[in-house]
């Protein structure tokens, strides 16, 4: 064994192959290596008061180019990132619809075919490598996870982003301690998620105020900024609201419109909090449970909904 593939073998990915001519991740190939003895490696091991998105930041800073994995501390999920000067280019993963052309392919079949204008201003290859990314994030920032650099003569085989399309490394980590942030308290406003979605009434291409303050602890609180002269990341934050309605048929739990979305838990449970927020949707238990009465109280406020819509 190469004191490479030593270095590898404490690392999701390996050099495969009858040459090691190959890197994998799991049995998906993720690149092609014309010289591994050009191969520069960094291994780290993401310890107890230690954190992968500081690491990364300070990698982030001088643009790398090359391939990095971020592994879960269980050690279960990994994901590779083809970057170029920085820019998140390619994304894979080890789960399922994890790489970009099985991930597209599927997303077309299950939004594209949506009512909701605006295919030409959303980018599906962007939002699979972003919420990729962002998930990986999410699930590898604790002590425990694993972070891997190989650098040099690599060939990314996987699909990638056209130029100019590609979201920045720094963009993301500053994203993912955006939603780090945001996430507990959106969360915290839509509750249990095994609750059905009811929907009430269609949105409309612009939002409307918010009609259930009590959801509110202060307006400001929203961040959804609609009212006046909406900036381009608000006009993006409804159609997300307006594709999520389309999910909702009234049978579908809070979980399954997040696993159909195919937009990640972050950007659908922030859709449906504006939804519920305008009275376009409402949460209420399983019909069973309201038969046999076991249901929470707050399982009740689609009919409060219907109440005040009415």
């Amino acid at each position: 064994m190469s004191r490479l593939e030593e270095l590898l073998s404490s690392s999701p990915v390996a050099l495969v192959g009858a040459a090691r001519r190959l890197l994998a991740l799991g049995d998906r190939v993720l690149a092609t290596v014309n010289d591994t003895a050009q191969l520069g490696t960094l291994v780290a091991h993401i310890g107890p008061g230690s954190s992968l998105a500081e690491l990364l930041a300070t990698l982030a800073a001088a643009r790398p180019s090359g391939i990095a994995v971020l592994s879960d501390p269980e050690n279960t999920h990994a994901v590779a990132l083809a970057l170029h000067d920085g820019a998140i280019v390619g994304a894979t993963g080890t789960g399922t619809l994890e790489t970009l052309g099985e991930w597209s392919a599927e997303f077309r079949r299950r939004l594209l075919g949506s009512t909701v204008e605006a295919t030409s201003q959303f980018d599906p290859a962007r939002t699979f490598v972003t919420e990729l990314v962002l998930d990986a994030l999410a699930r590898s920032d604790a002590p425990g996870a694993g972070f891997t650099l190989i650098q040099g003569p690599l060939q990314w085989l996987d699909e990638q982003l056209a130029d100019g399309t590609a979201p920045a490394l720094q963009h993301l980590l500053l994203e993912h301690a955006r939603r780090s942030d945001e996430l507990p308290r959106i969360a915290s406003k839509i509750g249990a998620v095994d609750r059905v979605v009811v929907p009430l009434a269609p949105p409309g291409e612009r939002a409307a105020q918010p009609t259930q303050k009590r959801l509110l602890d202060d307006e400001a609180e929203s961040g959804w900024d609609f009212f006046d002269d909406p900036d381009p990341a608000a006009e993006a934050e409804w159609r997300d609201a307006r594709r999520i309605f389309e999910l909702c048929d009234g049978m579908a739990t809070i979980a399954e419109v997040v696993e159909r979305s195919m937009l990640g838990r972050f950007r659908t449970l922030s859709a449906m909090l504006a939804l519920v927020e305008r009275s376009h949707i409402a949460f209420m238990a399983h019909f069973a449970e309201l038969v046999d009465g076991s249901a929470p109280a707050d399982s009740f406020d689609a009919f409060e909904s219907l109440d005040e819509v009415g």
